[in-house]
């Protein structure tokens, strides 16, 4: 009978190892879900400034969604790309971080280079942080507010 115990104490203890492995697997981000879907809405805004598709970074946002702009002010998105992107021969973006707050579930930070060359051959960009506000429940963005380097 104690053979018994023993045995099963161990086929328990193997049994609750298994299991406290297989919840950690469980609990790391699920990248397919909204998460992963959020930020591939911020790789896809990113690839649209690099690439200067402003219907791209466009259509990242809800209807009436506004950017709030260290140098421009609350302007709406669909007015905002298009008239900046339009404006642009070349363009790159090098991304160094990308943040998810522990605080707002729908609140997103990055931090890239940017950089363009204007139609009139001006030079200009630098490092920014732009915070993604997601719509609640959503991989569409409501509002961005961009931290630029003010001269």
């Amino acid at each position: 009978m104690r053979k018994l115990s023993v045995l099963t104490g161990i086929s328990l203890a193997a049994f609750l190892m298994v299991s406290s492995a297989f919840a950690k697997k469980n609990d790391l981000p699920d990248l397919s879900g909204l998460h992963g879907a959020r930020k591939h809405t911020i790789q896809l805004y990113l690839d649209g400034l690099a690439t200067r598709n402003a219907p791209q970074v466009v259509s990242q946002f809800v209807p009436g969604a506004v950017v709030h702009s260290t140098s421009r002010g609350e302007v709406s998105a669909s007015q905002l790309f298009p008239s900046f992107l339009g404006s642009l021969i070349s363009s790159s973006v090098e991304v160094q971080n990308v943040y998810k707050s522990t605080n707002d579930k729908n609140l997103y930070g990055v931090s890239f280079s940017f950089h363009w060359t204007e139609s009139d051959g001006s030079k200009g960009g630098g490092s920014y942080t732009d915070e993604f506000v997601f719509q609640k429940h959503s991989d569409k963005l409501e509002t961005v507010i961009m931290y630029e380097n003010l001269k």
